[in-house]
């Protein structure tokens, strides 16, 4: 049976702050106080400094670390489960023995389809937290056996990763919904998609019939 590896790195967890401050600068600036900082720094540079102090505190590395703990002993109550469910929901076996959740300080939590890789975030609430984790590993396991199917249609870039992302509304069936904690919630641009592809589902359409036809 697959499993989910549980890490904490900083020099990843800084360079998901970079990515994010990159792109959208102002995106990180409700975050920041979190961590204890009180202005948003000018460069990447500075950011990375400042981030490098931040998460060294003792205080944040025990939360952390009592973060990490505590999720990993719940994820490993529901794994089995989780991951029997998503073989039968997908109708492929789980691709991979052994996926890695990375956690982050930050509440943007990007995934890796090359490495098999994800983030969670620490500032999430526990049941959120769970839920998360079932939502990324879904979109890599769908990526990896559908992504072909949905790359052969004529669809803009913004378009395929808005299906990928509505598909994830299949957590909230009742299979799912037995240990999952929380709801799958997605993008509030997507709900109309969402809820198709829920209706398809419950008319008794399996996942490739949805796939092909959405």
């Amino acid at each position: 049976m697959p499993q989910v590896t549980f890490v904490y790195d900083k020099k990843q967890d800084i360079r998901n702050w970079k990515r994010v401050f990159s792109n959208n600068r102002n995106e990180i600036a409700d975050a920041l106080p979190w961590l204890g900082a009180k202005e948003i720094p000018d460069s990447e540079n500075e950011l990375q400094d400042l981030l490098g102090s931040l998460l060294s505190a003792e205080a944040m590395q025990n939360t952390i670390q009592k973060t990490q703990t505590s999720v990993e002993k719940r994820w490993r109550g529901i794994e089995k489960l989780y991951f029997t469910a998503l073989e039968e929901l997908t109708e492929q076996p789980v691709y991979v023995k052994s996926f890695t959740c990375a956690l982050t300080t930050l509440h943007i939590c990007p995934y890796d389809q090359a490495h098999d890789w994800f983030m969670v975030s620490v500032r999430s609430n526990a049941d959120q937290q769970i839920t998360n984790i079932a939502h990324e590993i879904f979109h890599l396991q769908f990526l990896r056996y559908y992504q072909n199917v949905i790359d052969d249609k004529d669809l803009s870039k913004q378009e395929r990763f808005a299906i990928t992302e509505s598909f994830t509304v299949l957590l909230n069936t009742n299979t799912f919904q037995k240990f999952l904690p929380a709801e799958d919630k997605g993008y509030a641009a997507h709900e109309k998609r969402r809820e198709h592809i829920l209706a398809l589902y419950r008319s008794g359409k399996n996942m490739p019939e949805i796939v092909r036809t959405i």
